[in-house]
């Protein structure tokens, strides 16, 4: 039998509403109570963090950069990640930075954590670096101009 391209019509199962609940049911499990569901988050609760997941790599990827996992670091975060860029120029330098310090990716790759593509910057220059070439309005360059008076008046102790 030759296709012609139509597509012929396929039977349909007609099913009662109480049919499907049935169905709905069976993939769903039993329905549990909100008690039940308190005593099951509580029983799991931290069970699966960090290397306790049998998922864990060891890292992670966030907004392009790469986490890894460090819960005894100075800066990490409160699951124990801190971001793999720092982490590797710290570790090539041998101290560990200020939280005003940022790493900067030069060839702006953001998982690219080469000695040679990274450099340390203070937060402020690097804002800027990020800012240049983009053009923006009147508004939001007067508010962006406040708020680093503001920042730098309190980082003198002038505030």
């Amino acid at each position: 039998m030759a296709l012609t391209g139509q597509s012929q019509a396929t039977s349909e199962v007609k099913m009662d509403d109480a049919h499907k609940n049935n169905i709905s049911m069976a993939l769903k499990g039993k329905p549990k109570t909100k008690d039940h569901k308190e005593k099951i988050s509580k029983a799991k609760k931290g069970k699966f963090l960090g290397s306790n997941n049998p998922n864990f790599k060891g890292r992670t990827y966030r907004g392009g950069y790469i986490f890894i996992y460090k819960p005894n670091h100075l800066f990490s975060s409160n699951r124990g990640y801190i971001p793999e860029h720092r982490y590797i120029m710290e570790q090539f330098l041998g101290f560990t930075f200020l939280p005003c310090q940022d790493v900067h990716h030069i060839n702006s790759i953001k998982d690219d954590n080469r000695i040679e593509n990274l450099e340390v910057v203070c937060h402020h220059k690097h804002a800027i670096n990020h800012l240049t070439g983009k053009k923006l309005s009147k508004e939001t360059n007067i508010k962006k101009s406040n708020s680093m008076k503001k920042h730098w008046n309190k980082m003198k102790g002038v505030v």
